[in-house]
């Protein structure tokens, strides 16, 4: 959220800013309370938020380049105890892929227990479209080395590095 931001106010050629990271339900009710000025969010709180009638600013489909990924990491410990974790992982991952695309309305409903909301809006919000079949999708990798860049731009990495280096398949 913090490349996604800090991206679009230099896009926008905004240089007069003050981030303070926050979880979001301190968020909410700083936006409530007046505290601060806008706030992030995805997903189901965005759209409670918006339903509430705040003001919807932006949506990351807009700035592909600035869209992040997530990625399952360990040590080089814990791949030397467990050599074979990879492919037990991305086997144990394609399976829940493919269980869940033939039950997607249980996928829904425990996404809504989880999130404290309804099933339309988990649909909404975590369509199981956007689940990438393969571990690491073109579009994931690009998106990862766009994250990396950026933090080793604004000095929140230690250094330089390739993603490929870390990609186990």
């Amino acid at each position: 959220m913090h490349r996604y931001v800090v991206g679009l106010l230099q896009e926008e050629g905004i240089t007069d800013y003050k981030l303070v990271h926050m979880l979001i339900p301190d968020a909410t009710a700083a936006l409530a309370r007046g505290d601060i000025d806008a706030t992030t969010n995805l997903g189901v709180p965005a759209l409670k938020l918006i339903a509430q009638g705040y003001p919807y600013l932006d949506d990351a489909s807009k700035h592909p380049s600035l869209l992040g990924t997530s990625a399952t990491v360990v040590s080089k410990d814990y791949l030397a105890k467990f050599p074979d974790f990879p492919a037990i992982w991305n086997a144990a991952r394609e399976k829940a892929l493919a269980d869940l695309k033939q039950h997607p309305d249980e996928y829904y409903a425990f996404l809504a227990t989880l999130g404290n909301t309804t099933s339309e809006l988990a649909k909404k919000v975590n369509p199981i479209n956007e689940i990438k079949d393969t571990a690491f999708s073109e579009d994931g990798l690009k998106r990862l080395e766009g994250t990396k860049n950026f933090l080793v731009k604004e000095k929140l990495a230690r250094r330089d590095f390739n993603i490929k280096d870390w990609q186990l398949k």
